[in-house]
């Protein structure tokens, strides 16, 4: 994931006669909107929010949040992919789906009112910018996900991390795939994984309908070796072969067996 040194969210409308602003606001409004950045940036992780420097700027009312020790990681990842796919479905905590929704009802309802999400890509300082107004339209449906355990087979590219350990696997159909792991899980497997194609058990959620997976965590790496082995294969032909020896007829062999040997 790129780096990112802090995510900005703003809201513009206009009060009291004039744009919102730091010098212009109400109480409420500054209320619910500080409200919901905050359930924005915890999401279902809820990092320390008494570890985060937070400042309030001009450019209507933005709320400047800086990514200390990483912190934002799991939101700075979520509005990643909001920005970039345009829809909710792909926001992988459901808390902060819900932030954008009441935003894209509180746009459509409140005319002249739109919510801006932003931040800068390190080192190049390119913007990256997602507008939520009365023209746009993410809106939360409702589809049943459920609970799944399923193998996937693919190379391992990356394995590990310091705060979230996880795996990276590129599958068979060049999709890439990112599991949560246990440290645990990672610290006791002996065997070199890296850059080697393997079979995991993974559990996730997955969507009925559009068979999309998310929350995927790693259950174990099972054993599986697709590589075809003629002598093995040559050894049981030949033991087989010895076993079936006395047997003349198959099908007679059969009938015996089912007691129609009459």
């Amino acid at each position: 994931m790129d780096n990112f040194k802090r995510l900005s969210f703003a809201i513009k409308d206009s009060v009291l006669g004039a744009d919102l602003s730091p010098s212009n606001f109400t109480l409420p409004l500054l209320s619910e909107f500080i409200e919901q950045v905050t359930t924005f940036i915890r999401g279902k992780g809820r990092p320390d929010l008494g570890q985060i420097k937070t400042r309030i700027e001009r450019g209507s009312l933005t709320v400047v949040v800086e990514n200390k020790e990483e912190l934002l990681d799991d939101a700075v990842r979520d509005y990643t992919l909001l920005q970039q796919n345009k829809d909710l479905e792909d926001v992988t905590d459901p808390i902060r789906a819900e932030i954008i929704g009441q935003w894209q009802l509180s746009a459509k309802s409140k005319h002249g009112r739109t919510y801006e999400i932003f931040t800068e890509k390190i080192p190049t300082q390119d913007v990256l910018r997602l507008i939520i107004s009365d023209k746009t339209n993410y809106e939360l449906k409702k589809k049943a996900w459920v609970d799944v355990e399923l193998y996937l087979y693919g190379k391992v590219y990356d394995l590990g991390g310091k705060n979230k350990p996880n795996v990276h696997i590129e599958l068979e159909n060049g999709k890439t795939i990112k599991i949560g792991a246990h440290i645990l899980t990672l610290k006791k497997d002996n065997e070199n994984r890296l850059y080697k194609t393997q079979l995991v058990r993974i559990k996730a959620k997955q969507n009925v309908s559009t068979h999309k997976l998310k929350d995927e965590r790693l259950i174990s790496f099972e054993h599986y070796n697709p590589v075809f082995d003629e002598d093995e294969f040559e050894r049981i032909a030949k033991k087989a072969n010895i076993a079936w020896k006395s047997v003349k007829s198959a099908t007679d062999w059969v009938e015996s067996l089912r007691g129609n040997n009459d």
